[in-house]
Parts: structure tokens; sequence; C-alpha cells
């Protein structure tokens, strides 16, 4: 035999004993909405000249690849010439290295934009094969623009004592003239960004430096 109480008043009526009604589940908050997922990094021009050297070819790719598709990834090896140098210590040379550094990197990308050069590549997800007229134009004006900086920073590069400066500025020039040679050419690739990786990572990684000494 079961038994059934009367209802108590002010109890709930679903709850064990007083009905077969169920108790309704507990109001959770929603969940937040799920971030988009983010292109490529951005590199930013703010103010200080420390940032400049990031205008090399920062804009040049960031627009174009926040929406392209990724073409596959294609690994490359570099080589470094003869065995890796010691460890040295950063030197009050080096701070004075690093001052002009970013003095120089100021005038370049100020010449730049006074001049009118793009600050981004067109249609950097196809091979230069498919630009339009008006796209490989301003492509090639870009490049040209990009290939100011090597001249530009010649100077530099020779008088950099520093061993990891040295391997820094060497690979972004290598990587900055192979980029150049593949617009003007005319055989630029998508897998090709992976150039323009290399150079950012240097160039990077050069700033990093010389904010910390």
């Amino acid at each position: 035999m079961v038994l059934q109480y009367p209802p108590i008043p002010g109890a709930p009526q679903g709850a064990p004993g007083y009905g077969a009604a169920q108790m309704p589940p507990p109001a959770y908050p929603p969940a937040p909405p799920r971030p988009q997922d983010r292109g490529p990094r951005r590199l930013l021009i703010a103010a200080g000249a420390t940032v400049a050297a990031l205008a090399i070819a920062g804009g040049m790719f960031a627009a174009g690849w926040a929406s392209a598709p990724n073409p596959a990834t294609t690994v490359r090896t570099v080589e470094v010439p003869g065995p890796l140098p010691a460890a040295a210590t950063f030197t009050a040379a080096d701070s004075a290295w690093c001052r002009e550094y970013e003095a120089t990197s100021t005038r370049l990308a100020d010449a730049g934009e006074a001049a009118g050069a793009p600050r981004s590549i067109a249609s950097p997800d196809l091979p230069s094969t498919a630009w339009t007229p008006e796209e490989a134009g301003a492509n090639r004006q870009a490049a040209e623009y990009l290939a100011s900086w090597n001249p530009g920073m010649e100077a530099l590069r020779s008088r950099a004592t520093n061993p990891a400066l040295q391997i820094l500025m060497d690979g972004s020039a290598k990587a900055s003239t192979e980029l150049v040679d593949k617009i003007r050419s005319g055989t630029y690739l998508p897998a090709d960004r992976s150039i323009y990786r290399t150079l950012t990572a240097n160039d990077n990684a050069v700033l990093a430096i010389c904010e910390r000494i």
C-alpha cells in the first residue's frame, strides 16, 4: 500500500511523495560565445622607434592572410655555415648599435610612407601568375620598398659585433632578398609565406634583444 500525503502549503508539489511531477532543473547562465579565430598576428606600428622595423613587411601580408586559406605547410631548413658562435655578453657597443638600428629603421619606414609605398601585398594567397595586372604592379612596388631595407641596413650588419645580432641580421637580409626576387621574377607562390615568416622572426628577435640591453 502506498500512502499519499496531502499537499503541504508552500511546499513544492513535485517533491517525492507529493505527486509525480519533477522539479525543473536549475537554470545555468549561458556559456559565453566562443571567440572568433584570429588570423595571423598583425604587426602594429606603435609609438617609439623600437617598433619601426616591424613595418618592413608586417603590413604587407597581414591584411590578406587574415581571411585567406592557409596553403600546405612548407618546412624550410636554415643552414648556418660553420660552428655556432659561443655565447657573448652584451656590451655598451651593442647598446649603441641598437640605438642606431632603431633610428635607421624609423628613417626607412618614414621614407617608404612618404613615397606612398604599398603597405600590403595584394592577393598573397594566390601565385603571382594569378595576380591581375593591377595587383602585380602594386606588388612590384611593395617589393621595391622592401628591397630598400637591405642597402639601408648594410652598414649596420657590417658593424654588428655580437654573434646573435650578426646571425639575425644576416638571416633577415637573406629572407628579404629571396622574397623580393620571388615577386620581381613572377615566381611567387602562396607557400613563400614561410620566407616572410623568417624575415619577421629575425626582425622581431633583433628588436627583442635591443629592448633588453
